[in-house]
């Protein structure tokens, strides 16, 4: 009898110290964003100016340890701004890269046959930004200005993420960024957007 007994707290220990080491098991993700948005302008010597972010993209990478982790990735973005310069309108076309990096945490809010299958997410962290190139147009000019330089600022996402399939999610929310330094005379601040992503679990 003893040893029955002493043999099944043996299997109980070894089953608890596995799926101990189960959840303690790294998640590795990839993300494709997709996000479109508004943005201020801010450029010594101009007023402050409303903007558009269009077609942004980011590629990202994460690592998690039940739900919580840490991401980075590769970014683009255009910026675009109708304004008037010593009295002549003009269209401003900025294309930025940028690096992002930072926490991420997911809370489950709907649980189907043991799966997280909806799923609370919060993003928080910053970026390192190019200003790849700066075009800027009016009736009779045209000038461009090439690899302007860099700067940082802070990124932060709050949505939602839905499991697919035990690989597949999508996800959808809103994107803040907002520049912390200038990058020559300008730096874009107050950015709210809106995303969309498709995420593969590995």
């Amino acid at each position: 009898m003893k040893k029955v007994i002493t043999s099944l707290f043996l299997a109980i220990g070894t089953l608890t110290m596995a799926q101990e080491q189960e959840n303690k098991k790294p998640d590795f993700g990839i993300s494709a964003y997709l996000f479109n948005g508004n943005a201020l302008l801010e450029q010594k010597g101009h007023v402050d100016q409303n903007s558009f972010v269009r077609d942004g993209v980011s590629l990202e990478f994460d690592v998690k340890w039940k739900g919580f982790g840490v991401y980075t990735g590769l970014g683009t973005y255009e910026l675009h701004a109708n304004r008037v310069v010593d009295g002549q309108s003009t269209f401003l076309k900025n294309q930025y890269i940028f690096i992002p990096f930072g926490i991420t945490t997911t809370y489950p809010l709907f649980r189907k046959a043991g799966v997280d299958k909806l799923n609370f997410q919060l993003d928080f962290g910053g970026y390192a930004g190019h200003l790849l190139n700066s075009k800027e147009k009016t009736t009779d000019l045209t000038t461009i200005d090439k690899n302007v330089g860099w700067n940082f600022g802070f990124i932060g996402r709050i949505g939602v993420s839905y499991k697919m399939s035990n690989h597949l999610e999508i996800k959808g929310g809103l994107q803040a960024m907002s520049d912390l330094s200038k990058i020559n005379t300008q730096k874009v601040t107050k950015s709210t957007m809106y995303f969309i992503s498709v995420g593969y679990r590995f």
